[in-house]
């Protein structure tokens, strides 16, 4: 005969939220003893930064370790539409990237049926959320009659 499975939601929740809190705290601890660190970093940086475009260095080698600078480009739309309007006229679909909103995805599939829309492919991952109880006032009989 099989024994029946238990299963011990409560046990595994608590130690779940126990052992989340304890990471958050030593986090928190951790975020705070590295901060004095990382704000010194920053200065550094600054500091190189100030002095390699001073003197138009692209990499200083020294006996300590080689600093570089980089570059990195980004691109924002801050006017959707005449962006759009933009690529529509002159065919410049080069200057957008292709992807998939999920959003809007998961809304067609779910008014078509599970249909997908041609050359997706959709996906929902599961994850798992613990929270704790929220405090609960108490209050006692006498403190309701008497107020």
């Amino acid at each position: 005969m099989t024994k029946p499975v238990e299963y011990e939601f409560a046990k595994w929740v608590s130690q779940f939220v126990e052992i989340r809190s304890a990471i958050a705290l030593l986090e928190d601890e951790h975020k705070k003893r590295v901060a004095p660190f990382k704000e010194a970093r920053d200065q550094l940086e600054g500091l190189l930064l100030e002095a390699m475009a001073a003197t138009g260095s692209k990499s200083v080698r020294t006996e300590h370790g080689t600093c570089t600078t980089k570059s990195l480009s980004r691109a924002t739309v801050k006017d959707p539409h005449a962006f759009i309007d933009y690529i529509r006229a002159t065919g410049d679909f080069d200057l957008i990237e292709r992807r998939a909103s999920a959003t809007a995805v998961r809304e067609y599939v779910e008014k078509h049926g599970g249909e997908q829309p041609p050359g997706v492919n959709y996906y929902t991952e599961q994850s798992l959320s613990v929270t704790k109880p929220r405090a609960t006032a108490t209050v006692t009989t006498e403190e309701v009659v008497n107020g």
